[in-house]
């Protein structure tokens, strides 16, 4: 839990009050691509409840109505590897590094481009059926993981081979 002191103005006293809207937390499990989506869609929802994103406006740029609080609030949610990667491997001026909008582009970029098409296929191969697993939540991680891979017109055949070869080697 989250708290913030306050100290009344007429008695002088001190007390912490919780903070009931956590602010969302950049997790990283290895898969970039679907981190910072996650976190992304997150951290709009959270901006949404502070009203400092209103998604009826026409472009994303105006969308973010609190550019100051929008990205305080992302600062601190990253972890320090993190914060290190938006302060000095996004590419953007000091000026740009203010505005969520080119944070969050610069931040999908990065993180959806860590792993690449040759990353998405090794994990692909060494992807097995856990142990209890139902079938058909097996063949929709097979079938997720071979939409990142880029197969083309391969992955239905590759997706049955994958199926095939896990289940006789569990």
């Amino acid at each position: 839990m989250v708290a913030v002191l306050h100290k009344c103005k007429t008695s002088g006293t001190s007390w912490l009050l919780p903070i009931l809207h956590l602010i969302p937390c950049f997790k990283t499990t290895g898969e970039g691509k679907h981190d910072i989506d996650i976190y992304t869609e997150d951290l709009r929802d959270y901006c949404v409840m502070q009203n400092w994103y209103d998604s009826s406006k026409e472009t994303e740029a105006q969308r973010w109505t609190k550019f100051d609080k929008a990205i305080a609030c992302l600062k601190a949610s990253l972890p320090s590897e993190a914060r290190a990667i938006y302060k000095y491997s996004l590419g953007l001026s000091e000026e740009d590094q203010k505005k969520p909008h080119l944070v969050i582009d610069a931040l999908r970029k990065f993180y959806g481009a860590s792993i690449g098409v040759s990353g998405e296929r090794q994990k692909f191969i060494r992807l097995l059926q856990e142990e209890n697993e139902p079938i058909a939540s097996w063949k929709t991680r097979v079938r997720n993981q071979g939409g990142q891979c880029e197969y083309k017109d391969f992955a239905d055949e590759l997706l049955k081979e994958k199926s095939i070869y896990s289940w006789f080697n569990i």
